[in-house]
């Protein structure tokens, strides 16, 4: 699976989700998912740095508190509905806006609701999303 172009999920009313989380819950989150950061010298601008993007926007690592993490991890840990977020720390409060939903390849079911409302077939659907396939009827 590999990511494709589909500009239509921003239409989606959930498509953009924005959670706000005490240092307390983060660091709650993190520990739970066995993920050991030390906050003991915590300052806003220290806390989260170090983010670096897939082509698509993902998030393929971030930096918490100088352990660097997969963006994966970090989803998970704290429940993100997405891997493309963007996080902003101040005042001990972590503010995250999340753009999508799920792991940002194959097929998006709003995307795909979206495109045949534009009048794309089953067949040009599945090859947009599955680049490279090609559909045969039997």
């Amino acid at each position: 699976l590999v990511s494709v172009e589909s500009s239509v999920d921003a239409l989606s009313p959930d498509y953009k989700v924005t959670t706000v989380y005490t240092l307390d819950q983060v660091k709650d989150k993190l520990a739970s998912a066995s993920i050991n950061c030390d906050f003991s010298e915590y300052t806003d601008e220290k806390t989260v740095g170090g983010i670096v993007r897939t082509v698509n926007g993902a998030v393929q690592t971030i930096t918490i508190c100088g352990v660097d993490l997969s963006g994966s991890a970090f989803r998970e840990a704290l429940g993100l509905r997405s891997l493309n977020y963007n996080i902003s720390v101040k005042n001990k409060t972590f503010t995250i806006t999340t753009f999508g939903y799920g792991h940002g390849v194959g097929m998006s079911q709003y995307g795909a609701n979206a495109y045949a409302e534009k009048g794309l077939n089953y067949k040009e659907i599945l090859e947009h999303y599955y680049p490279g396939t090609k559909i045969f009827n039997c």
